[in-house]
């Protein structure tokens, strides 16, 4: 008889790991310190007849098909949509208002800023729709790396197909901003203090081999992105790192198989695009695609014979 799967803590990511795996068919063993469950999600008096979260004050990225899954509006549970979202006082005592609507977000910093309140709608759009796109990337489950079926090497080529739908603006500015710090971000974005704060929420501490990595980082995608276009610089960051985890599980075979990849496929597409006279980059891509595939399929039969 199999043990039953065991979750420490219940939080609200415990309860609600507790509950797919119950709805799976296993019998999960919940364990929690304290008297009560809830964790972060609890609500804890603070003063007589005062009450307030106990530290999430925000619902964050709830993805929609758990609250359907779980059936909580049924069960009770209300969900706050405040208006305004967000208030931020300066130090001098003034309130910059962030409300759902983002025009009138945008007149409320024109007091602190023109051109902050001019940018401010551009902001929100544009991440709206990277969001869009890294939602889809965050619910969608990651293929297994012994042996990728393929169905999950079809999810893989349509998420290059959402990624090239985002345009050259939108793509350069998904691979530029992932690594960068949101202080920075926003700093790019608006000039004022109070403004950068509120969007930032927090600091964030940088060693300096944090900071020597993102700026090379940012330096060469900066400057390739430019040169050979979005797809491409896509494919030399992500296909080769995919091909290694597919045969290796060392970091150091990891990169030299990375390494070697990279250095063959872009030799192999060159030769082909010299060839057959066709264009350099979009048959670059074609064969990491094309390798990739290969790399996959011939995996699970090496392992098989092994």
């Amino acid at each position: 008889m199999r043990p039953p799967p065991v979750v420490i803590g219940a939080g609200h990511n415990g309860l609600t790991a507790a509950f797919y795996l119950a709805k799976a068919g296993l019998k999960p063993l919940v364990l929690e310190r304290r008297p009560e469950v809830g964790g972060a999600a609890t609500t804890e008096e603070i003063a007589p007849g005062y009450f307030c979260p106990a530290l999430a004050h925000a619902i964050g990225p709830l993805r929609p098909s758990v609250v359907r899954d779980m059936q909580l509006e049924r069960r009770g549970v209300a969900f706050v949509r405040p208006d305004p979202r967000l208030v931020a006082i300066s130090p001098d005592g003034r309130p910059l208002v962030f409300s759902i609507d983002h025009a009138r977000t945008a007149e409320a910093i024109r007091a602190l800023s023109s051109k902050d309140a001019n940018r401010y709608e551009d902001f929100c759009a544009t991440m709206a729709r990277l969001g869009t796109f890294l939602s889809g990337l965050l619910e969608s489950t990651p293929p297994s790396l012994d042996a990728p079926g393929r169905g999950e090497l079809w999810d893989l080529l349509k998420l290059g197909r959402r990624f090239r739908a985002l345009g050259k603006t939108d793509g350069f500015r998904l691979l530029r901003w992932g690594p960068m710090a949101a202080a920075d971000l926003v700093a790019e974005w608006f000039e004022a203090d109070l403004l950068q704060g509120a969007v930032a929420a927090r600091g964030i501490s940088v060693r300096f081999w944090d900071f020597l990595f993102y700026a090379s980082f940012g330096f060469v995608v900066t400057r390739s992105v430019a040169i050979a276009g979005v797809l491409l610089v896509f494919c030399y960051l992500i296909v080769p790192s995919v091909g290694a985890m597919l045969w290796a599980s060392r970091i150091g075979s990891r990169l030299a198989i990375g390494w070697v990849m990279g250095v063959l496929v872009s030799m192999l597409g060159m030769y082909f695009s010299v060839q057959f006279d066709l264009p350099t980059g979009a048959t670059i891509v074609c064969t990491f695609g094309l390798v990739l595939i290969l790399m996959a399929v011939a995996r699970p039969l090496v392992v098989r014979r092994a």
